[in-house]
């Protein structure tokens, strides 16, 4: 796989695109091509981002390039095909283990999206009034079909 040209790679530390450690995890998942895996897998919707912990192993088939990787999108450049007949892409997956399905111990881990799963599931969450109106005020706009505001973060 050609690396990507320095315009479509983002430079900057905390980005949602593959991380520094992106290659040598991809590595241990080809070394599972053929073994039982447990997949957390991540499916963002306009409203949230919801996460799912299958306690069915499935077997890792192969892993293939994927012909069109997409920051904006979570489309990283590589998918697994499974036992199941499911394809999916490592953007949309947050953990694979091996051997257990829930709290699995470190070396028990595949691939995990650190940085991912730090930052939108184990971050101290604050509700309040203005991040419920902002939230709001977004979700409304999109359902009108409206150009989001401008965050002043």
């Amino acid at each position: 796989m050609a690396e990507l040209e320095g315009s479509q790679k983002p430079q900057h530390e905390g980005y949602l695109w593959p991380s520094a450690d992106y290659d040598r995890q991809l590595a241990a998942v080809r070394d599972m091509i053929g073994q039982s895996i447990y997949l957390v897998l991540l499916k963002p919707t306009d409203i949230n981002l919801a996460v799912t912990l299958e306690s069915t192993p499935v077997t890792l088939l192969e892993v293939v390039d994927f012909p069109a990787p997409d920051p904006a999108r979570r489309l990283y450049p590589h998918m697994l095909i499974l036992s199941d007949g499911r394809g999916i892409n490592l953007g949309h997956i947050a953990r694979l283990s091996h051997k257990q399905a829930f709290n699995p111990q470190a070396e028990q881990i595949i691939y995990q999206q650190d940085a991912l799963l730090q930052q939108l599931l184990f971050q101290e969450r604050r509700l309040s009034p203005q991040t419920i109106q902002r939230t709001s005020r977004v979700q409304l706009g999109r359902i009108l079909g409206k150009a989001e505001p401008r965050r002043l973060d």
